[in-house]
């Protein structure tokens, strides 16, 4: 017959249901209630041990201006919410803080001991600030003095509107300033470039772009005024050829009678005549004879009364006054082809300069238009911040307001005898399970007739309870039930 540890090294352990595990407490009394009792007395007693800390709070309400957008535009740093993101810093701030440790003294008994710093660290573990909704935040602090806990919390609201209200006028007066520096350089900057663009129109005046079309009108009646007096001046010339020959024959009847004391000149007018048919009057040939003409003609002028007496002919007298007055209506209309021109050149020199001109003075104005901007810009900025500024003078820009002022706590919130029993009745309990279970899971021996016929293969006949565990009045039973 196989031994009872074979058969249980040979058959697996019976499953074992809830009841089974809901019992090992029980069977455990010892391991399970001792560290129950033991840890949560434990726990009551630590609480009683903990300083006393009393907490205060108050609750400050963010309020926008009452000014709408549409009169005042809104020229804040930054919205209400982002605000109250950065409040934690604000109020934390070691100055303030600082300062108020030496207002209050919220600690006497570190006085001395500890430094202003290790105690301004301490006291920011003691602040709690949390956001409130989208406009509002509350401020709490703890102290195991209640009426230093109130004095504080109070102290930490005011100074913290005081110094911000504060602090937000000065913002609104440097950001004023500041866009003021701004637009007086934009402006000094559009005057300068102003300036540059009035001084390229006044050089280039008349090689504008806007002035092309004026010019190459100018510049087609002037060809045109051109060919016109370049016609006219072949008809003088012509009309000059002819009276000069007219004069030439009315001086070659005067040398025949005998009148003209210069025989010569008649025969040199005559071929200066010619000459002037085949050639201008830059020529060179034209210019000797026109020389020598002129040298005979200032003899004459100082020979004796007698001789320039024979030269008072009036035929001879008019046609020196037609070659005269035709030889000045040529040199007019010479100056005037001379002038003209000089002034399709000039002009023409301007049409050329467009193009450059018109690349150049693009660039200007582009950068005076982007300069314009930037100052109408800066302008308007500027225009908003001084009414931001005086929005804030009047109304502190967003106003704090202390809905929930700091109250005397009449509790401590530290330590929670109540909390504390708990968390000590809880952890007795894992404690205590821990050992009861792990006492049951060490020890391997038989609990129920059920894990007996498991073991051995054969049924249970019979099974008798355990007598020491019986009450006693069960025992006296049984034991005259089998008598």
């Amino acid at each position: 017959m196989p031994t009872m540890d074979a058969h249980s090294a040979a058959r697996p352990m019976p499953k074992r249901d809830v009841l089974y595990y809901l019992e090992v407490p029980l069977r455990r009394r010892m391991l399970f209630f001792v560290p129950v009792v033991c840890v949560t007395g434990f726990a009551v007693v630590f609480s009683y041990f903990q300083p006393r800390l009393y907490r205060s709070s108050t609750l400050i309400l963010v309020e926008s201006q009452k000014i709408p957008d549409t009169v005042v535009p809104e020229a804040q740093a930054a919205s209400i919410t982002d605000q109250l993101q950065t409040l934690k810093q604000e109020v934390l701030s070691r100055t303030r803080l600082e300062r108020i440790v030496k207002e209050l003294n919220p600690y006497p008994d570190d006085a001395g001991k500890r430094s202003l710093s290790r105690i301004v660290e301490g006291m920011r573990d003691d602040i709690t600030i949390n956001v409130k909704g989208r406009d509002a935040f509350s401020i709490a602090y703890a102290n195991e003095d209640p009426k230093k806990a109130r004095d504080v919390t109070a102290r930490l609201a005011t100074l913290f509107i005081e110094e911000t209200t504060v602090e937000r006028g000065r913002q609104a007066e440097a950001a004023s300033d500041f866009m003021a520096s701004q637009v007086e350089e934009a402006a000094l900057a559009l005057e300068a470039k102003d300036k540059a663009l009035r001084q390229f129109k006044e050089r280039h005046m008349g090689s504008l772009p806007d002035q092309l079309q004026t010019n190459l009108s100018t510049l087609q009646r002037l060809q045109l005024e051109q060919q016109t007096i370049t016609e006219s001046l072949r008809a003088a010339r012509d009309r000059q050829v002819v009276v000069e020959k007219n004069l030439a024959d009315q001086m070659r009847v005067s040398a025949s009678s005998g009148t003209d004391p210069v025989s010569e000149l008649p025969q040199l007018q005559s071929e200066l005549a010619s000459l002037r048919g085949k050639y201008t009057d830059q020529h060179p040939d034209v210019q000797a004879l026109r020389a020598r003409i002129a040298r005979i003609e200032g003899a004459l002028t100082s020979t004796a009364p007698a001789q320039r007496a024979a030269l008072s002919d009036p035929n001879l007298i008019a046609a020196r006054q037609q070659v005269q007055q035709v030889q000045l209506e040529e040199q007019a209309l010479s100056a005037q082809k001379d002038d003209i021109a000089t002034r399709i050149g000039a002009l023409q020199a301007k049409v050329d300069r467009v193009p450059a001109n018109e690349q150049e003075l693009q660039n200007l104005t582009r950068e005076y238009g982007q300069l314009k901007v930037n100052y109408d810009t800066l302008l308007q900025k500027r225009l908003a911040a001084g009414m931001a500024e005086k929005v804030e003078q009047r109304w502190r820009g967003d106003h704090f307001r202390i809905l929930d002022p700091a109250y005397l706590p009449e509790r401590p919130f530290y330590p929670n005898k109540m909390l504390f029993s708990l968390a000590g009745l809880l952890g007795g309990l894992a404690i205590g399970l821990g050992l009861a279970f792990g006492a049951e899971a060490l020890d391997h021996s038989i609990k129920s007739a059920e894990e007996l016929s498991s073991l051995l293969g054969y049924p249970v006949l019979i099974s008798l309870p355990d007598f020491a565990a019986l009450p006693r009045e069960e025992k006296i039973g049984r034991a005259f039930s089998r008598g």
